[in-house]
């Protein structure tokens, strides 16, 4: 039992480990599709398009919960334009502020994670004919 626990605090030690943004939060930029976010430090970041939109819809019993994966490209550099393009997912189910269910695409010293994609979709509207809006955090990755 006490060897268990051992290796559960170790597990917990090492998962909070794996990402480590710096400087708190990070900046929050909510993007319309096709709308360019300006990064403190200089950089940039584009909401190119919605890729995927399972999310189970509001009002439907769903066996899964479904994810939305958008596409977006990140120009972290001013000095350097080259542009590097991301797939960053969200969990499905209710939109949500759970750490857990927010998956981070680290790249280039920065972090991003989509927060919440709109709208959401609902039984028997989906979300055709609204535009897209992203909100995604963006923080520096400590060295």
């Amino acid at each position: 039992m006490r060897l268990a626990l051992v290796f559960l605090a170790l597990g917990f030690a090492l998962a909070s480990c794996a990402h480590a943004p710096a400087g708190g939060k990070g900046q929050v930029l909510a993007l319309d599709r096709g709308q360019v976010g300006r990064l403190d430090g200089g950089g940039r970041l584009v909401f190119a398009n919605v890729v995927n939109d399972s999310r189970c819809p509001k009002g439907a019993q769903c066996v899964w919960a479904g994810t939305a994966t958008v596409h977006l490209q990140l120009v972290p550099d001013p000095a350097v334009p080259d542009t590097v393009n991301l797939l960053a997912v969200l969990d499905g189910g209710e939109p949500h502020a759970e750490a857990a269910a927010q998956l981070p695409v680290d790249t280039l010293g920065v972090s991003i994670t989509l927060l919440e994609l709109a709208p959401y979709p609902t039984v028997g509207r989906g979300t055709s004919g609204v535009r897209p809006r992203a909100t995604i955090r963006v923080a520096k990755i400590a060295p």
